[in-house]
């Protein structure tokens, strides 16, 4: 049985304590016993979610579906009721009972082996575990399995897997809860996956409309409840893993900005899957920049054969909880001084140097858990691959005399799906700003401010990061999306009904102009 919890008024923050403040209301989404079949799971939470959806207009509380509160903005925010649309691992709902085979009479499609249908408040890391259990895979998502798959589809998140998009890439249908006797499963009327019977099972209206769908897909928490979602799947695969320490220079950056990927392997003859690159802003061609690279294997092997150790510490946001000299995050900014942190070379000093061949895992064993042990602070500049090399010049030459505390790390990403993905450019890198905590260090909106000035200074294109700080503003929304974001707004308004709109929002959409 799945229903809601109410657990009352009470002090509140979010994943990564970028938001903490007092709530009407905490609610739960809560299973009893082990889910059994799709269809009646997921009619109770539907149901369970609009009554309480209704329940927060009779009580006049806003509603935020904030998944796991995965994200560092405002959208995990509001002094209504946040609802936690996801389940912890482990208790009575499984893993498998979160994710679900689509069966041939379920799907309008000849191969529906290749789909899952999915919770939305399943986190990544449970779905990657359930479907490799079925010897199927994603193939792409962050750089953690921390965010709920509502989550990660309403942010974009998007990883190194540059031809493989954003995880939002990989949906092929939306179940969206919209309040009171009102649901829609919607997809692409270019690329129907599930038969009609399917979605009147769930209560939900269908509605196929590709301009919708690519709306919606990033909903930034303001389309409805994501009840449910179908996700294309591939094969589970394996991939080699390639760490290295080596420096970079200005032809290096020529060749990420040509999409030249050979030329950014360290002599290994193959195209990358995936590429992560750390640079260190203070010396970046004469410090050892910290590379990460996927090779993926033309056959998967047995289960079993995963030889990862904690390779996942190379991960930026992993190494920067291990920046601070403690062990108790609690206590970081009492203990520590922030001046006597130089960033970079912690993070140097616990790279893993891996030759290829000795490591290798499937997407969710390399993808793994965020293991913090300090705050953090994040944001993200998405640039045209084309004007790369300039934007990172300038931002090198905007942090000039800072204090160490960040770094910047290159991800590409190219045609990423949704109307207002932050990747928005047909051929993207990310230049993530990782550094520590407000809490321990004032410097990390700093420099994200001097990044964005640079930025604009040297009329370079560029886009952030719904889920990550850095000062997005509905100027800044309006001139990045313009047209895209007019079909937002519109989605919202077909998909909720006027009373939900003033119900289902968050403080970021309305500081962005799309509430």
């Amino acid at each position: 049985m799945a229903h809601i919890i109410e657990r009352g008024a009470q002090q509140w923050k979010n994943y990564h304590e970028s938001v903490n403040h007092r709530v009407a209301q905490k609610c739960d989404v809560r299973f009893d016993t082990p889910q059994g079949q799709p269809v009646s799971t997921l009619v109770q939470i539907a149901n369970a979610t609009a009554q309480m959806l209704g329940r927060s207009r009779l009580a006049g509380h806003t509603v935020n579906p904030m998944g796991s509160a995965w994200s560092f903005t405002d959208l995990v925010a509001g002094d209504g009721c946040i609802l936690g649309v996801r389940v912890n691992d482990g208790g009575p709902c499984s893993d498998d009972g979160l994710v679900w085979p689509v069966a041939p009479e379920q799907a309008r499609i000849p191969n529906p082996e290749c789909l899952a249908l999915v919770w939305g408040g399943t986190r990544i890391g449970q779905l990657n575990r359930a479907l490799a259990a079925r010897g199927r895979s994603i193939r792409t998502s962050g750089s953690h399995d921390g965010q709920t798959v509502a989550g990660a589809i309403g942010t974009g998140v998007h990883g190194g897997a540059h031809r493989a998009g954003g995880f939002q890439n990989h949906v092929r249908a939306l179940h969206i809860v919209a309040g009171p006797g009102v649901s829609w499963w919607l997809e692409r009327r270019s690329q129907p996956v599930m038969a009609d019977g399917f979605a009147r099972q769930l209560g939900a209206r269908v509605l196929r409309d590709d301009r919708l769908f690519d709306a919606a897909l990033i909903h930034l928490g303001g389309m409805g409840v994501i009840n449910a979602v179908v996700i294309e799947t591939v094969p589970l695969f394996i991939c080699d893993v390639l760490a290295a320490l080596a420096p970079i220079s200005t032809d290096w950056l020529d060749q990420l900005a040509a999409g030249n990927w050979r030329a950014l392997t360290q002599s290994h003859d193959a195209d990358p899957y995936f590429i992560e690159v750390t640079l260190d802003p203070f010396e970046p061609f004469t410090q050892p920049a910290m590379h990460t690279l996927y090779f993926q294997r033309e056959q998967c092997e047995a289960a079993g054969t995963c030889a990862l150790d904690d390779l996942h510490l190379n991960q930026p946001l992993n190494g920067l909880g291990r920046a601070a000299p403690i062990t108790d995050a609690r206590a970081a900014a009492a203990s520590v001084n922030p001046q006597d942190i130089n960033v970079p070379a912690v993070l140097r000093s616990q790279f893993q140097p891996t030759p290829f061949g000795q490591r290798w895992g499937t997407w969710g064993e390399l993808n793994g858990p965020h293991k913090p042990l300090a705050p953090l602070y994040n944001a993200a500049f998405a640039i045209p691959r084309d004007r790369i090399a300039d934007a990172v010049q300038a931002a090198l030459t905007a942090v000039k005399g800072l204090p160490r505390h960040f770094v910047f790390t290159l991800r590409p990403v190219d045609n990423a799906a949704g109307t207002m993905a932050f990747t928005r450019f047909p051929e993207t890198v990310v230049i993530n700003l990782d550094g520590l905590g407000t809490s321990l260090s004032p410097v990390g909106p700093m420099a994200a401010r001097a990044v964005r000035g640079a930025l604009d200074a040297a009329g370079i294109p560029y886009a952030m990061h719904w889920g990550k700080l850095g000062g997005i503003d509905a100027d800044l929304v309006a001139r990045d999306y313009g047209v895209g974001r007019v079909q937002w707004q519109a989605a919202r308004r077909r998909l909720l009904p006027p009373a939900m709109r003033a119900i289902i929002t968050n403080p970021a959409l309305e500081q962005w102009g799309l509430a």
